[in-house]
């Protein structure tokens, strides 16, 4: 996987999401056996996670040797044989599958430049455990919608195996500085409010200047133009899902003039809000 190439995570979550999804397709297995020894030609993908011990081994005639956080992601027709050492025996959990055309449910077979490597040296293991171990429990239940949930939490295990690639590379990953978060939750949570940059800033332990860093830096945006949108956004929504009117609308998102609401809302979603009014539970156009 080339995460330098242009629109590498946005090819990657469309591949993920319209091409191929991934399913589980044998139980996934916790093994802790003393004198295990495995040899096998696989049959299909596998997510194989060295929770503890010592083992080595081959993998398409090329040696591995694995410990603590090391992962395997096998390909179909891989020819695999590992063993471990008796003193300092391997815990592993593993998680076969595959991947389908999310139309058709049809197999499918993803480009292998868009795989992860074989091979990977987790800097930690903890999230990618706690999914594996999820979709073992979720296997075992029969009722059709935890064999579905199964599937979404084998999408979250294989985000995680990718991030953690990219990370090993030494590709930064862009996440929200978590305080940023926490101005974001306070201005979603009443759109209505209108709270100055100093206000908003006070939320998170910041000062104003560096907020309004963190909303250029991390969301290309300014905290003026945040709030617009999320008062905006919400106006859309009660619009097209609620008996409330126009007017009724502007003044429970805090306009006093209905006519500066209409004039910010139509150049916002290129409509007016009366022509939105009545969808019955459209959303408004992503921006």
């Amino acid at each position: 996987m080339d995460y330098d190439a242009e629109h590498a995570w946005e090819d990657l979550a469309e591949l993920l999401s319209t091409r191929h999804r991934p399913m589980p397709s044998l139980a996934t297995r916790w093994v802790h056996e003393p004198g295990w020894r495995w040899r096998i030609t696989m049959p299909d993908y596998d997510i194989w996670l060295v929770l503890a011990g010592q083992g080595a081994g081959r993998v398409n005639d090329r040696p591995v040797t694995v410990r603590a956080n090391s992962l395997m992601m096998f390909r179909p027709g891989d020819v695999a044989e590992f063993g471990h050492d008796p003193n300092d025996p391997l815990t592993v959990i593993s998680c076969h599958y595959d991947f389908v055309d999310p139309t058709t449910s049809v197999p499918s077979e993803p480009p292998a430049a868009w795989l992860p490597d074989r091979h990977l040296q987790l800097s930690r293991s903890s999230r990618l455990s706690d999914l594996l171990h999820r979709i073992m429990r979720l296997r075992r239940d029969p009722h059709p919608l935890r064999q579905l949930e199964s599937a979404s939490v084998l999408l979250s295990a294989l985000i995680e195996v990718y991030l953690q690639e990219a990370q090993a590379q030494g590709r930064l990953i862009p996440q929200i500085d978590p305080r940023l978060q926490e101005v974001l939750d306070f201005i979603a949570a009443e759109p209505s409010r209108r709270p100055t940059l100093s206000q908003a800033a006070a939320v998170a332990g910041l000062s104003p200047v560096y907020l309004s860093r963190l909303f250029s830096a991390q969301l290309g945006t300014t905290f003026r133009r945040q709030l617009l949108q999320v008062r905006l956004e919400r106006a859309y929504q009660l619009l097209a899902e609620s008996p409330l009117s126009v007017a009724e609308v502007a003044r429970a998102l805090g306009y006093d003039d209905v006519f500066l609401f209409s004039r910010q809302f139509s150049r916002w979603f290129g409509q007016p809000p009366s022509s939105v009014k009545g969808q019955g539970g459209a959303t408004g156009p992503s921006m």
